[in-house]
């Protein structure tokens, strides 16, 4: 069992995505008392689903 702020970490995200994924649907989590908790196959099956957003900065427009 994974926090949100454990997937988050994993993922590379803020835990404010991971939150909205939640909410959406997308990654399913349950209750534990106020804790929330995500199951390891879970956090693995949307990580590997979700797509990866990838910017690069190009760093030869600042040498001169």
């Amino acid at each position: 069992m994974l926090t949100i702020r454990q997937v988050a970490g994993l993922a590379r995200v803020s835990v404010s995505t991971v939150e909205r994924a939640v909410r959406r649907g997308e990654l399913r989590a349950f209750k534990l008392g106020r804790a929330t908790r995500i199951a390891a196959a879970d956090a693995r099956s949307w990580l590997t689903a979700t797509p990866v957003q990838v910017q690069v900065r190009d760093t030869a427009a600042g040498a001169a």
